[in-house]
């Protein structure tokens, strides 16, 4: 069974739209507080909050879009 996924840039850009949007509200739902919940003991060091990994992902998208 063959499947052929034709995407455009136009998807890609719309869903990230979507999903940061998604990200947006539930952060805005559930306040700062979760930015500052500890990243866990697993990491490799470079995030200590989930704030540092959500800054890191935005400014990723910003430097990239």
């Amino acid at each position: 069974m063959s499947t052929n996924l034709n995407l455009s840039m136009d998807n890609l850009i719309d869903y990230t739209d979507w999903e940061r949007g998604l990200w947006h509200g539930w952060l805005q739902q559930h306040g700062d507080g979760v930015l500052a919940i500890t990243s866990g003991p697993h990491g490799d060091g470079r995030f200590q909050t989930i704030g540092d990994l959500v800054r890191h992902i935005f400014s990723a998208e910003k430097f990239c879009g």
